[in-house]
């Protein structure tokens, strides 16, 4: 099927504009998008830039207009309408173009390398928050009475401190043989 017959089906600003991007770009309107070239495929998804585009645009009411304006493309309106929607329907109508791919680098766990790099028992923070919870409560069970080495100074640091104002407390607490008192 020919991209320009889906996509003027509705003859509306959105269809004169893309039949006007056409025509200025010279994409042919009746030719499956598969057989146009990447410059072409980039126009219509990506936008025209700065580039403005002349458009004789013809109102439902038939008064006609004519202007100039750029095109934002089809990937960039798409978004844009989504984000700017509070239409559950236009959301969910959007949604059927798009397509769930996990980011390359976090893998779709949202979360940098350095964040998952930390384990505690063999897990990251992405694996042991996915555990069903009857598995997390033995995971956590399994977890006591094992101690890291970060958490053993960190315990021994508090425990240091803690006596250190101990010292601290009874030192100034004591008379000192020097004085009166």
């Amino acid at each position: 099927m020919a991209w320009g017959e889906s996509a003027t089906r509705e003859d509306g600003y959105y269809g004169q504009l893309l039949r006007s991007v056409a025509e200025h770009y010279e994409i042919p309107m009746d030719m499956p998008v598969r057989e146009l070239n990447d410059a072409q495929i980039d126009i219509l998804l990506n936008g025209t830039g700065s580039d403005r585009i002349k458009i004789d645009y013809t109102g439902r009411d038939g008064r006609r207009a004519q202007f100039e304006t750029s095109f934002e493309g089809v990937i960039p309106n798409l978004k844009r309408r989504y984000r700017e929607t509070t239409s559950d329907y236009m959301r969910s109508r959007i949604e059927s173009y798009m397509a769930y791919r996990p980011c390359p680098a976090c893998e779709g766990r949202r979360l940098r390398r350095e964040a998952l790099a930390v384990t505690v028992g063999g897990k990251n923070i992405v694996e042991v928050t996915s555990l069903p919870v009857v598995k997390a409560l033995a995971w956590v069970t399994a977890l006591r009475g094992t101690e890291t080495g970060i958490a053993r100074r960190k315990r021994q640091d508090a425990r240091g401190k803690t006596q250190e104002a101990r010292r601290k407390k009874q030192r100034v607490g004591r008379k000192r043989p020097d004085r009166k008192g």
